[in-house]
């Protein structure tokens, strides 16, 4: 499971981007260009979401992307705490909600709606 966290936060980030190009379309030409200091400034997902949350007039915490990309974070970095919804690596799911995680996760992270 923590391979589909891991892809579906890659996934989430490449929808950031691409919505804030499409809002935005000289950042394209910015991120193109971009060393770290201005990747890490401007571009991080949590600039992204600040951006898109200003331009629909809310918090970013009232979108439903923030805390779905907040628990694929949660999933893979270091924590002293376990997932409560799988296991890092190459194993069986633990949790039999953690079965079906992968196909959930495919049909809502791309929900573009908000």
């Amino acid at each position: 499971m923590s391979v589909a966290h891991e892809a579906m936060r890659d996934v989430m980030e490449i929808e950031f981007l691409l919505r804030d190009f499409a809002a935005e379309p000289r950042n394209l030409d910015t991120w193109l260009a971009a060393d770290f200091k201005t990747l890490s400034d401007r571009f991080r997902a949590n600039h992204l979401g600040q951006r898109h949350a200003g331009r629909l007039g809310k918090r970013p915490e009232e979108l439903g992307e923030h805390s779905d990309y907040k628990a694929h974070s949660f999933a893979l970095h270091v924590t002293p705490w376990p997932s409560p919804f799988s296991a890092k690596g190459f194993r069986g799911a633990d949790v039999s909600f953690g079965i079906d995680m992968a196909f959930w996760e495919l049909f809502d992270t791309g929900d573009v709606s908000s």
